[in-house]
């Protein structure tokens, strides 16, 4: 008898458990947009340290979603191309660039194209995202994956209003800023070695 070929709504049985799946798909959802409420939780200190005004911090979230939304009329393209897998690692990278160059940057120009970078990942993340569960998460699990790792956004949004919070109180915005580097490269080796792997890939 020939053996079925997995299609997306018939995923092949992963040797990655689904929890991790779960907890990968919610921190890819979850740190792109840790940029634009990171923007909000430190706002008066940026302000206050690089001189500029209340419409240039704001810029910086539009720079963010303008590139975003550009970005997303190929992104999907680009996750069947390259596959979910490899679109997920890059989409940590570019966060892991995008913090750093924010904490590196000691004037409104390299900020702004940190910011920028974040728009990149943002773009990535509900089709790489959404492709992954369609392929390795089986029919009657996916709404409740799905459900969860969209609450990845509101997790960015009570980390950026905490831990955001808390670290600068300690090693300033930029520090803050620095610390979410090693938070998405861990992220993106986790996705090579534990994430499956599709058709294309």
């Amino acid at each position: 008898m020939a053996t079925p070929v997995p299609t997306a709504s018939t995923p092949s049985t992963p040797s990655t458990p689904l929890i991790v799946i779960a907890i990968l798909m919610t921190v890819a959802m979850a740190l792109p947009m840790l940029v634009l409420y990171t923007i909000g939780t430190l706002g008066p200190s940026i302000v206050a340290d690089l001189g500029i005004g209340r419409s240039a911090l704001g810029a910086l979230t539009s720079a963010c979603f303008g590139v975003a939304v550009v970005l997303s009329l190929w992104a999907g393209q680009l996750v069947e191309l390259i596959g979910p897998r490899a679109a997920i690692g890059w989409l940590f990278v570019a966060v892991a660039v995008s913090f750093a160059v924010m904490a590196m940057s000691r004037g409104y120009a390299l900020l702004i194209v940190g910011v920028g970078l974040c728009g990149f990942a943002q773009a990535l993340a509900n089709p790489a995202t959404n492709k992954m569960i369609a392929e390795h998460v089986p029919v009657k699990l996916r709404g409740s994956v799905v459900g969860l790792k969209q609450a990845g956004v509101q997790i960015a949004a009570l980390a950026a209003g905490t831990v955001v919070v808390a670290a600068a109180a300690r090693f300033g915005w930029r520090g803050a800023l620095a610390l979410v580097v090693p938070c998405a490269l861990l992220a993106g080796l986790a996705v090579a070695l534990f994430l499956p792997s599709s058709s294309r890939e």
